[in-house]
């Protein structure tokens, strides 16, 4: 078992396969929350001062939320894991999906323990803390939420989707390419957050995005289900 092409172990090949459809299973459903709770991701190209106040009228039950969608990054992790862990060759691509899985759960956690602090001292706040807590949230979104967790945390899934394409070669060829073709869509909508520092209007590449990750995860049920329905053979050619 020591190359990149070999064969999971059955029990292996089982458990990253289960570990990938429990994934993208239990990441839709707090983002399907969040959308109906708190219309994201939409709201957060609304002004800092609507982001916080709507936050707020959210309460508790959308902190909780939100730290059920960190958590969910977790699976992924888990799922990369036990695909890698049993060939050296797959170990830097391993690698990558670690990276994203830490980067993206560490970015999506300041909505369960800073964004709250700051959502309920806005409230009460006048017009010129106001301003001030508005600022911090910008700061604090524009850092941890696009350039650390949606643009490199997503830049290092996108790397390692497009690498997987040399680790899965029993995967179907129109598979392959769905996850090629998903990588790409995301990789363009990361081009909205950059454009929106440099202060230009991106907002027509939002739904790049959108549909980038809706093929990602129907490409990542298809990995998931040919590992589970196929242990035996894995994924080598």
């Amino acid at each position: 078992m020591t190359s990149a092409t070999s064969p999971l172990l059955p029990n292996e090949g089982r458990r990253a396969g289960g570990l990938f459809l429990a994934f993208v299973l239990a990441v839709q459903v707090p983002f399907g929350v969040l959308a109906a709770m708190f219309d994201y991701p939409d709201v957060l190209r609304r002004p800092a001062g609507e982001v916080l106040q709507a936050f707020a009228a959210g309460g508790d039950a959308l902190v909780l939320v939100w730290y059920a969608y960190a958590a969910s990054i977790g699976l992924f992790a888990a799922a990369a894991w036990a695909f890698g862990r049993q060939a050296p060759g797959r170990g830097a691509v391993t690698v990558l999906a670690l990276a994203s899985a830490l980067l993206q759960t560490v970015a999506l956690l300041r909505w369960s323990f800073a964004v709250p602090l700051l959502a309920r001292q806005h409230a009460a706040a006048d017009a010129a803390l106001q301003a001030a807590i508005e600022l911090q949230f910008s700061l604090l979104n524009g850092y941890l939420g696009v350039g650390l967790g949606e643009h490199l945390g997503q830049l290092l899934m996108v790397a390692w989707t497009l690498a997987m394409r040399a680790h899965t070669p029993g995967l179907a060829r129109g598979w392959r390419w769905a996850g090629t073709a998903s990588a790409s869509l995301l990789a363009t909508g990361l081009l909205e957050q950059l454009g929106t520092t440099l202060g230009r209007d991106a907002a027509a590449l939002a739904p790049l995005s959108t549909a980038g990750f809706l093929l990602w995860s129907v490409w990542l049920v298809a990995l998931g289900w040919r590992l589970v329905s196929r242990p035996s053979r894995g994924l080598a050619s």
